[in-house]
């Protein structure tokens, strides 16, 4: 049995509820100084170079690049 099955039907009563109170809880946190904050973190842990894996098209083997 899962508790959590409601969640799957956004208009479900319950579901609207559950999303409510969680954006009681988060959006106070995540206004101001304490977003601000924590965007700069996760961009800093983030933001460095990254490869995708290489994939074959035709003879040429391609891959994507970040700086």
């Amino acid at each position: 049995h899962d508790p959590y099955r409601y969640l799957e039907d956004p208009n479900d009563a319950k579901t609207v509820e559950f999303i409510k109170d969680q954006n009681d809880l988060t959006i106070p946190l995540l206004k101001g100084d304490t977003w601000n904050q924590l965007n700069s973190k996760l961009t800093k842990l983030y933001n460095y170079p990254k490869y995708t894996c290489a994939s074959k098209r035709g003879n040429k083997y391609f891959y994507t690049y970040n700086r």
